[in-house]
């Protein structure tokens, strides 16, 4: 029982070759850029924000689109 247990390890093992676990390099860390902001309300506290530059585009995007629906929203109670 034991030998053809065996035999079979064996005969898998040849079945597929040990393959070496490469280990994949490390991605390429994305250099941040840090900005730095005043807190409302205080002279001196400032609150250090850093991101990459994909992060900070996407940020800016938002923060446009969120200006955008703030302004047609007024613009609508204007009209009416």
């Amino acid at each position: 029982m034991i030998s053809a247990m065996l035999l079979l390890a064996a005969q898998t093992a040849a079945a597929f070759p040990a393959t070496e676990a490469k280990a994949a390099p490390p991605a390429k860390a994305e250099r941040k850029i840090c900005r730095s902001y005043v807190e409302t309300g205080s002279l001196t506290r400032r609150t250090k924000v850093c991101r990459t530059p994909a992060e900070w585009a996407r940020n800016e995007q938002d923060y446009k689109a969120m200006a955008r629906s703030y302004q047609d929203a007024v613009d609508s109670t204007r009209r009416q």
